[in-house]
């Protein structure tokens, strides 16, 4: 039993890994990331395998998701060894996607410490990235720090975000000598609208949809009637790996598309401009309620509520439903 916590062969570099007391021998996987990816997701399907802000993904959607996002962070130059610097929380949906989509790329991602701009510019001083995803909140904060700050994001080519509004773009590219790739998708199905890396790409956009993806916009309360060209709507969303989102509630069931809560305009160039926040937290349809019918909650026959002076009391006014979930 005095070997039975003794280091194992120095011909196994993944044992210094192993916590202090731990017997080597125990088995462990032997597959790569990809391939744990593929079985979990084969194996627990729609499972739970994220959990944040009342929605729920599955290992599904997760591996769909990354295996989408790695492919778009190899077209925007990152080689194998080369370092991508997340300003995202750690433990949101988007951060987890886009960090399993750098593992998948082979490529080292950086998160912040904190997931705050100053935990950024330390980690970027000290990794030197090229390709920067972050917020267009936490850009704005990043923006507010000392200009002497902004030097270690001096090797950033990259910088991928959600539409930006003319002030921010401005700002951002001012200090950085780098591409603002605008985009936007919900956190799990990953990248769905992207400006080209083009002269064609228009600022302040998430861009056109991308291939195998549809978008459409319709008419608020009514996801079956499209709006006329160049009226605003809200933003449907379909595709291979869009359509089977169960963690997002409010979808309607059986039409694949996927009602994102945002509203959006389309214009000539299938260029979608986003309407609300603008940050790119996209989620799931909004939440209607159904109306309580007249009389419903008082006893049959009894009189309307009165006030001290005998007037009957208005209805307190419904607030307007908001989307279900939006993730950091």
């Amino acid at each position: 039993m005095t070997d039975l916590f003794e280091r194992g062969p120095t011909d196994e570099p993944g044992l210094r890994f192993y916590a202090s007391g731990l017997p080597w021998h125990l088995p462990g996987p032997r597959g790569t990331l990809s391939d744990l990816l593929d079985g979990a997701a084969r194996r627990y399907g729609r499972r739970a395998a994220l959990s944040a802000a009342g929605s729920r993904t599955g290992f599904r959607d997760l591996r769909r998701a990354a295996a989408r996002v790695a492919p778009a962070l190899t077209r925007l130059g990152l080689r194998r060894g080369d370092h991508v610097a997340l300003l995202l929380p750690p433990s949101g949906v988007r951060g987890i996607v886009v960090g399993t989509a750098a593992l998948l790329a082979g490529v080292h991602h950086v998160p912040a410490p904190g997931g705050d701009p100053p935990g950024a510019l330390r980690a970027a001083r000290r990794h030197a990235p090229t390709v920067l995803v972050a917020t267009p909140a936490d850009l704005r904060r990043l923006l507010r720090r000392p200009a002497h700050e902004h030097e270690a994001l001096a090797t950033v080519r990259t910088v991928v975000t959600a539409p930006l509004d003319p002030s921010t773009g401005e700002r951002l590219r001012a200090p950085l000598d780098a591409r603002v790739v605008e985009t936007y998708g919900p956190a799990a199905a990953g990248v769905a609208l992207a400006n080209p890396l083009t002269a064609d790409a228009r600022p302040g956009t998430a861009g056109p949809a991308l291939p195998g993806t549809r978008a459409r916009i319709a008419v608020e309360g009514f996801p079956e009637v499209d709006v006329l060209p160049g009226h605003a709507g809200e933003l449907l969303l379909r595709g291979p790996r869009i359509g089977d989102l169960a963690g997002l509630r409010g979808r309607p069931a059986g039409d694949g598309w996927l009602r994102t809560g945002r509203l959006a305009v389309r214009g000539p160039d299938g260029s979608v401009t986003l309407l609300d926040d603008g940050d790119g937290r996209g989620g799931a349809a909004p939440r209607h309620r159904r109306r309580r019918p007249a009389g419903r909650g008082r006893r049959p026959g009894a009189a309307p509520r009165r006030g001290r002076r005998g007037r009957r009391c208005a209805a307190p006014p419904r607030r307007p439903a908001g989307p279900v979930l939006s993730p950091g």
